[in-house]
């Protein structure tokens, strides 16, 4: 899925209207549109040399965007991850340049980069198609949101299940651990992008970012990817032996607490196309499914002690949130763009047969709504969130800049 994304609508009615199976949802591979490094006022400031580097690595990752989206619209899964490969390649390889246009001297009012130039970049979740911002910050977040995007797609890549044989078919493979690092990859990216780049930004330029890259959607998806994270490694925990129900209780309720965490920050962001909605289903779905788990694990741990009624309503709680995600699961797939109903794996294959077998063990009949029931739902425990990653550092800036006269590299 994703680069249909960088499509005008009328260009979306050409394509497939099913794409494939999702276990990681991103909202698509915004592509960079060319920019004209060669203006008047660019090479008063700045020597032949340096905008013909950037004007190259840039370039190169036009190409590759261009050629990463047409090798995944022609499904071609054997070339998917040397395209990958080749996109991370050229970012990373433009990002070390870019990083120059970032320093105080090239930001100096004085022939700045910063408003010579105008980026362009398409958008998939704003209902503006493209947008062109004068601003080298707007460049950085856009490329280091592509990064960001590129590891959620490996991750759904590396979770999708090769169809060598039937038995495969039957869940993702077991790339959990690849697949869990290419998510905290992805949510240290974002991380750098909240905490290291937009306090850089100025109020007035905040206010001209498109959807896709706005503060409260890149910290949405950020946690999207941390509830991720917790939603594989519960699944590592189910079948190690050795994992306790309290173990598989707390990483349930902090995985909650991330998808609850994204879903109200996505509210926050106006979203008005198709994949923006299909966004908002996915984390529904994904938060509903955490709290069956949750509730389920919390009943088992009550089960134990004395409040039996305690842990029969959280099994009652942990069946109706089943039933819930399961409807959440059908109507995002349903909704357009429709995509293949990823069968159930992971955590959710083991729980979707053991929570109605612990509700039946304890005498529930789940008949009514999860809504009906919200003002009686017993409370969860509230854990701290545990989970914890290296932070992101970009590469060291490219040493061109430090043959540019006026402007020396920043420090890192």
């Amino acid at each position: 899925m994703g680069c249909a994304l960088s499509k005008t609508q009328d260009e979306h009615a050409t394509l497939s209207t099913t794409l494939g199976e999702v276990y990681v949802f991103f909202p698509g591979l915004r592509l960079p549109r060319k920019v004209d490094f060669g203006n008047s006022l660019v090479r008063e400031h700045y020597s032949s040399a340096l905008i013909g580097r950037l004007a190259a690595l840039r370039s190169k990752v036009v190409a590759a965007a261009e050629n990463a989206c047409k090798i995944a619209k022609a499904n071609n899964k054997a070339s998917e991850t040397s395209s990958i490969y080749e996109l991370r390649s050229a970012l990373e390889n433009y990002l070390s340049a870019l990083q120059g246009m970032t320093t105080t001297e090239a930001l100096g009012e004085e022939g700045s980069l910063s408003n010579c130039l105008e980026f362009c970049w398409s958008n998939q979740e704003d209902e503006i198609k493209e947008s062109v911002v004068p601003s080298v910050y707007y460049e950085l977040l856009s490329v280091l949101h592509l990064l960001a995007m590129l590891s959620l797609l490996e991750a759904n890549l590396t979770l999708t299940p090769k169809p060598s044989s039937e038995d495969q078919r039957l869940r993702p493979n077991d790339g959990r651990k690849a697949a869990v690092e290419m998510l905290l990859e992805a949510a240290r990216i974002l991380d750098y992008c909240i905490e290291r780049v937009y306090p850089n930004v100025p109020e007035d330029l905040k206010t001209k970012f498109p959807a896709d890259v706005q503060e409260e959607l890149l910290k949405s998806l950020q946690l999207q990817a941390l509830g991720q994270t917790l939603e594989i490694q519960l699944g590592l925990a189910i079948d190690n032996l050795k994992a306790t129900l309290a173990v598989k209780r707390r990483i349930a309720c902090e995985a909650v607490k991330y998808w609850q965490m994204a879903f109200e920050g996505l509210q926050r962001v106006r979203l008005q196309n198709n994949w923006g909605e299909k966004h908002v289903l996915f984390l529904k779905w994904k938060r509903a499914s955490a709290k069956a788990a949750a509730y389920y694990y919390h009943g088992l741990v009550l089960e134990e002690g004395p409040d039996k009624s305690k842990a029969a309503a959280s099994l009652q709680a942990a069946e109706a949130f089943l039933a819930e995600s399961r409807t959440l699961c059908r109507d995002f797939s349903a909704a357009s763009p429709v995509t293949k109903k990823s069968p159930v794996w992971g955590a959710m294959k083991s729980l979707s047969q053991k929570i109605p077998d612990a509700a039946s063990r304890a005498g529930i009949t789940t008949t009514k709504g999860v809504s009906q029931k919200h003002s009686k739902l017993p409370e969860l425990p509230d854990f701290s969130l545990s989970l914890q990653w290296d932070v992101y550092e970009l590469p060291a800036i490219d040493a061109i800049w430090s043959q540019e006269r006026s402007i020396a590299p920043r420090p890192n």
